[in-house]
């Protein structure tokens, strides 16, 4: 509780911070606006930069000057400086889909704090069907599609400081990536492939292996989707809330983490007498198909499917994101875009940019051999986010904050690919100082769901570039529901989950706390509490931390207090407590909680485990 009182304190602090930061006098242009048209500007390849037009306009309120441009071959910009109220920060920010349009708006916020915003097409101009620009195959279209899975961005970055050094005579003291979904896996690929060209990205909800989200939406929509009755969602969800919700301690309408809830549809939903279907119960087909659904890919003798150098295993839907914000209308259901026709565009993306044969149906999608000749094509090379060597960003000092919606279409793409990372930067430790993760229960994709979304992802990540205040647990709200009430509730650092106090509004945030699990085993599995002598707890790190570099204290165990603590593996502590200083345990068979501090030179932490054992009260 303590911490997050801490997480959500320092935005006092940050406003105090940046209030003083917009007292300093603004910088004056050096040059008219007008002006850069005649300025002669070069890409990264030193071909020439085409500018089309440089004019003062308002944007957002802000009077700005609007530079427009062209990269070859076909990379178009829009960048708006502020004439007046430019506070030496730069923003790129991302493009949704599969890009072909400038999206303008999404700078408007940062353009009234004072930052330069760009945005781009990342090459292309969308037109219907929307990824047949990158037919026919040839020399052209395959950079079209280089362009859109990595160089575009990259080279508007760097000509956009360019611009900005060109008209107040220096660039950006800061400079900002954020996007979410395809402008997430934008953020994912900058700190990758170009670690250099931002101090600060914030990449949301983003397919880091891209193909396996184009794989994972033919399953869901042209596979079983159509076997999904959409009428039934609403009540599909209140038999997984049922069994999940209250995992956490708590019954609140939001599961805070699908992956501890053991849910099978075959078993736990009604099935329909004599399999003839009715409103109130599935059929064999239509509980195949969710089942499926939840699973996952599978090839057709019920093998998993693994991408990549990294054994990406393609994920299924996360339970609890079935869930209707409005549990009378099933079109309110989260699996709506996941099941519905929406998610056909993933068909034209394999058969456009991968494949490059308009004669492929994704109906026709062979899960026993397509995934390996869709994982041989080298466009997914140019448009994967699966590089877990981050080192890069690690040497500047330059930080990449990472979040993925748990009600969403699946935070395997962030867990797995935050795991892989700590697989090759050694753990926690080494990742801690500029690499954060978030999980938020209950969100939809880029927003929405029953969760608590944060409002503003961006200031912590500039609090942390800038003050190089690392953000813990980040304060998220939703507004009242049909669903159910508005609340609050921190959204944890990653693998952390928020617990309830056991007192207090369960709306409020402040009533919450973020702990991390650990698995715990207590010795003996027999315990005598009026007996002298100690029971020891082994305590068990989750992957990617070591006791070389994580310590434990204020552990307890029911009350109890450590009176030892001493590692005693890579992996392990131990520690030791009297047996007579148990509290609120009865003679028989009981679960103990244990619970503590863990921390290293970057962060501290709470966690939490229990396991169970017989006690026995015997003189």
């Amino acid at each position: 509780m303590k911490a997050t009182k801490l997480a959500i304190g320092f935005f006092a602090v940050l406003g105090l911070l940046l209030t003083v930061s917009a007292l300093k006098a603004a910088p004056v242009p050096v040059i008219n606006c007008a002006d850069i048209t005649g300025k002669a500007f070069t890409d990264l390849e030193g071909n020439g930069v085409t500018i089309t037009s440089a004019a003062v306009i308002t944007a957002s309120g802000v009077q700005v000057c609007e530079v427009k441009g062209t990269i070859l071959p076909a990379i178009n910009f829009d960048l708006r400086i502020p004439t007046t109220t430019w506070n030496e920060r730069f923003m790129m920010t991302g493009s949704g889909g599969t890009a072909g349009s400038i999206g303008v708006s999404a700078m408007g916020t940062y353009l009234q704090k004072g930052f330069a915003g760009v945005a781009t097409d990342t090459g292309h101009v969308t037109t219907p069907p929307g990824e047949s620009w990158a037919m026919p195959e040839n020399a052209l279209t395959n950079q079209k599609i280089m362009d859109y899975g990595y160089r575009a961005n990259h080279e508007v970055a760097n000509i956009s400081k360019k611009i900005m050094a060109s008209y107040y005579g220096y660039g950006p003291k800061y400079s900002y990536f954020s996007g979410c979904s395809n402008g997430g896996r934008e953020g994912l690929v900058e700190a990758q492939r170009y670690p250099e060209d931002f101090d600060g990205i914030l990449a949301g909800d983003g397919p880091s292996m891209f193909p396996g989200r184009m794989m994972g939406f033919i399953w869901n929509y042209n596979v079983w989707g159509s076997k999904v009755p959409t009428s039934k969602l609403c009540l599909q969800s209140s038999y997984v809330y049922a069994k999940c919700d209250a995992l956490d301690g708590l019954k609140d309408g939001i599961i805070e983490n699908p992956l501890a809830c053991q849910f099978d549809p075959m078993t736990e939903l009604p099935a329909c007498p004599n399999d003839v279907d009715a409103p109130n119960c599935w059929t064999t087909d239509q509980r195949t198909a969710i089942k499926a659904i939840y699973d996952g890919p599978r090839t057709s003798d019920g093998k998993k499917i693994v991408l990549g150098d990294y054994n990406f295993v393609l994920p299924g839907i996360p339970l609890g994101s079935e869930v209707c914000t409005d549990p009378s209308k099933s079109s309110t259901s989260g699996w709506m875009i996941y099941i519905g026709s929406s998610a056909g565009i993933y068909g034209n993306v394999l058969a456009y940019m991968v494949f490059r044969d308009t004669s492929f149906n994704a109906a026709n999608f062979n899960f026993d051999t397509d995934p390996a000749a869709v994982m041989a094509r080298p466009e997914i090379g140019w448009m994967n986010a699966y590089n877990p060597d981050l080192s890069g960003m690690k040497a500047r000092g330059h930080k990449l904050l990472q979040y993925e919606s748990f009600g969403a279409y699946s935070p395997a793409y962030l867990y797995e690919y935050y795991k892989t990372v700590l697989g090759v930067m050694h753990g926690h430790y080494g990742i801690d100082d500029f690499y954060r993760a978030y999980l938020v229960p209950g969100a939809s994709h880029c927003g929405g769901g029953v969760g608590c979304n944060p409002t503003d992802w961006f200031t912590p990540l500039q609090n942390w570039v800038e003050n190089g205040v690392a953000p813990d647990s980040i304060p998220g709200s939703r507004n009242a529901l049909a669903y159910g009430p508005a609340m609050t509730r921190p959204v944890c650092l990653y693998p952390q989950v928020a617990r309830y106090t056991g007192t207090g509004d369960t709306t409020n945030a402040a009533n919450f706390y973020c702990s991390e699990d650990f698995k715990v085993r207590v010795e003996p599995e027999v315990i005598n509490i009026r007996s002298r002598g100690d029971f020891t707890v082994l305590v068990t790190l989750p992957y990617g931390y070591s006791t070389r570099h994580w310590h434990l204290k204020d552990v307890t165990c029911q009350g109890a207090v450590a009176e030892r603590i001493m590692p005693i593996g890579h992996r392990t502590f131990i520690a030791k407590f009297d047996k007579r200083d148990i509290q609120g345990a009865s003679p028989g068979k009981a679960t103990l909680t244990v619970k503590g501090t863990f921390y290293s030179k970057e962060r501290e932490s709470l966690f939490e485990g229990t396991d169970t054992v017989k006690i026995v009260s015997v003189k």
